[in-house]
């Protein structure tokens, strides 16, 4: 999954919050759904009675690592690739 952290997500992420986060809310843009949360490495996204969840690639950890530390970051692109399946509703 392609994701493009802009600007705005930058400006209105919160850090060290997976659930609004600039990548968090980059990845809320583009599939248009709530339930998303980033850990330092790994994705987790809701979608269709399945948490799904995605790789991040390094360029993303260390751009969270940097957000958080409060260091100055840019907005980028990266491809988050799907690992598993990790729960399902029923």
């Amino acid at each position: 999954m392609e994701i493009n952290v802009t600007q705005g997500d930058i400006d209105a992420g919160d850090r060290c919050n997976g659930y609004h986060c600039p990548i968090a809310l980059a990845v809320r843009r583009r599939l248009a759904m709530d339930m998303i949360q980033v850990s330092p490495s790994i994705l987790e996204v809701y979608i269709d009675n399945t948490w799904k969840s995605y790789s991040l690639p390094k360029e993303a950890t260390e751009f969270i690592q940097n957000f958080d530390k409060g260091k100055e970051v840019h907005p980028f692109t990266f491809i988050a690739e799907e690992r598993n399946k990790i729960l399902s509703s029923s």
